[in-house]
């Protein structure tokens, strides 16, 4: 996965993680919470904003430290608070407040 990542095939990475078994699997957190944002990362490279924030907030769920120092993290939620996904908007903003990108 992360070989297609590395080469910006995009479809790949998201048909891949889908297809992943993340709680049985892969029992390393760090390792799933990698997953998930390589995942999120596809879906917004995709457009889908949307689905790129719910597997974001999973990953914050499996692992929020590793979400919230993660700078690619930080660089898939600054796009989103630029493109401004008005269904979307409450999600992003919550996880860039929890992970020190916005002010309270």
């Amino acid at each position: 996965m992360k070989i297609s990542a590395a080469l910006g095939r995009v479809d790949d990475v998201v048909e891949l993680s889908a297809r992943l078994d993340l709680n049985n699997n892969v029992p390393s957190v760090e390792r799933r919470s990698a997953a998930l944002i390589s995942m999120a990362r596809g879906l917004l490279r995709r457009g889908e904003d949307e689905s790129a924030v719910l597997v974001l907030l999973e990953a914050e769920r499996v692992s929020s430290d590793g979400v919230h120092s993660s700078t690619i993290v930080r660089e898939l939620l600054r796009k989103l608070i630029v493109r401004d996904n008005a269904r979307a908007r409450p999600h992003v903003r919550g996880l860039a407040r929890r992970g020190g990108l916005l002010a309270v």
